[in-house]
């Protein structure tokens, strides 16, 4: 019974130190990610889809997707331009 407990708190411990050391590289694998930087230049609003067609986007649609990829990235909206266009289905 006192092997079986030590066993299982040793596995526990080196698990959880694997663990340590994975979220500790992870961390330091950040800090060299590079920031995205904020552009002086005004850039222009995204462009519209072309109108027509069951593939069209709306342009509310197209600013739906626009603060959706900010927010994911982490980006202010003004920063980057968002051009969709309509995927042809192979039939």
């Amino acid at each position: 019974m006192t092997q079986a407990l030590t066993t299982t708190a040793l596995g526990m411990t080196i698990v959880f130190l694997v663990l340590a050391l994975i979220y500790g590289s992870i961390v330091i694998l950040g800090l060299f990610e590079p920031k995205a930087s904020v552009a002086a230049a005004t850039i222009p609003p995204f462009s519209t889809a072309p109108a027509g067609g069951p593939a069209a986007v709306t342009p509310e649609e197209e600013a739906a997707i626009h603060a959706a990829i900010a927010h994911h990235t982490g980006r202010a909206p003004e920063t980057f331009q968002t051009r969709i266009s309509p995927v042809k289905k192979e039939s």
